[in-house]
């Protein structure tokens, strides 16, 4: 294993190395001021590759499992407060299984007082399974530390990554918070796990954007938080394979002193070409303390496969502890040709909405009889006192009858203040 210095890096071979791997050199000087940026160039083994602070960074893998660190390392103690800025590096792996932290580490003595301030970075993963953290790592022992996450593009390319968009914080009963970034994460081929944040005691997730291209993926709209998480306003898009999207992340309460607090965001769900699972909040549990999850005003699109959706998450508690659910005001999106779907928690009393898109109805094609609530006696609706199926590709003429079906479970006595019509 292999630990690199800058310094003896050649701009020349990563400027030739990034253009035949990714072709996007050009591209990459203007953002990096052409010749201004730090560069290393790794191996064929398996190398430690380290940046330094307050320089940018440009980083390439080569093949191996690489080890990459956009910026330098803090070591902070007690009484001395301390602050790792991170610059805007570029970091590419390669073929191998890498790790790569778009900016520095942050180590807190019992006592200490530190922050890590996260720049912009650049990411590609390229090929293999790889580990992506869009920011560095702060580590609290008995210590008050904070993180705040960078606007960073993440590009996982193939393999099975898992992909965090800010980085993490380790806590030992210690003040640990993150305020995440606006990034923007997406995952080519492989069955890939997408975190728009990080991971920290208390969390800010950002305004962050998740795609997936294809393969069996699962992306959460923030991270996790050891106590209160705060949604930030996501938007994701699944690709073609079966996938699972969560508008914001998990808050696990897991200490007794700590209550498991989530507060969802108001996120964009879009399903693609699968069989896709769409959450518009995410999970809050508590083991031996209270769990409340208030989910966000959330807009949800199944796409063209047949496809599951909540407008909120859960929430769970063990050992006789108190969980609060407050759903939000979700709007569940469909259009012509949108395959067979289930809404699993539509709820009027919480201002729930399907807007039904671009198939030339209007509620009086659905409330056929003119009762003024969707029941058996409509021509294309069946109702069997429990849940509610509404035929909108027979009722539009787009499709034969059972293929564009929506399906409202436990949702009986539909209006028309339940619906909008584009």
């Amino acid at each position: 294993m292999f630990n690199l210095n800058l310094e003896v890096g050649n701009y020349g071979a990563v400027h030739s190395a990034l253009h035949r791997l990714f072709g996007f050199a050009d591209g990459a000087e203007k953002y990096f001021a052409y010749r201004i940026c730090v560069p290393v160039l790794g191996t064929s083994s398996d190398d430690v590759l380290n940046g330094a602070p307050e320089d940018r960074n440009c980083i390439l893998g080569l093949a191996g499992s690489d080890e990459i660190t956009g910026d330098g390392s803090l070591t902070v103690r007690y009484g001395v407060p301390g602050t790792l800025s991170g610059s805007r590096d570029l970091l590419a792996g390669n073929s191998g299984d890498d790790t790569m932290f778009g900016d520095g580490k942050v180590n807190l003595e019992s006592g200490g007082v530190g922050t890590l301030e996260g720049a912009d970075d650049w990411l590609f993963g390229n090929g293999g399974d790889d580990d992506m953290y869009g920011d560095g790592t702060v580590y609290c022992s008995f210590a008050d530390g904070t993180l705040h996450g960078g606007d960073d593009m993440i590009d996982a390319g193939h393999g099975d990554n898992t992909v965090r968009g800010d980085g993490t914080m380790s806590i030992l009963r210690s003040f640990a918070v993150l305020s995440g970034g606006d990034d923007w994460i997406v995952a080519r081929n492989g069955n890939d796990t997408l975190y728009g944040d990080g991971s920290a005691r208390t969390l800010t997730g950002g305004d962050d954007t998740l795609a997936s291209f294809a393969g069996d993926d699962v992306l959460w709209g923030d991270g996790e938080a050891w106590a209160i998480l705060n949604g930030g306003d996501d938007r994701m898009l699944a690709g073609r394979g079966a996938d699972i999207l969560y508008g914001d992340g998990i808050a696990n309460g897991v200490y007794v002193t700590f209550d498991a607090v989530l507060t969802g965001g108001n996120d964009q769900l879009n399903g693609g070409r699968g069989d896709d699972q769409l959450y518009g909040d995410g999970m809050a549990s508590g083991a031996f303390v209270a769990a409340t999850l208030a989910g966000g005003d959330d807009i949800l699109r199944g796409g063209r496969g047949d496809d599951d959706m909540w407008g909120d998450g859960s929430v769970s508690t063990s050992g006789n502890t108190t969980a609060t659910f407050v759903g939000g005001a979700d709007t569940f999106v469909l259009r012509a040709k949108d395959g067979l779907d289930t809404i699993h928690d539509f709820r009027s009393s919480d201002g729930d909405t399907v807007k039904v898109c671009r198939t030339r109805l209007d509620w009086s094609d659905l409330d056929s009889n003119g009762s003024g609530v969707l029941d058996d006696g409509d021509a294309f609706v069946a109702s069997d006192g429990t849940d509610t199926s509404i035929d909108l590709g027979a009722a539009s003429g787009r499709s034969d009858a059972g293929l564009n079906v929506l399906l409202l479970l436990d949702t009986i006595g539909l209006t028309e203040d339940d619906f909008m019509f584009t």
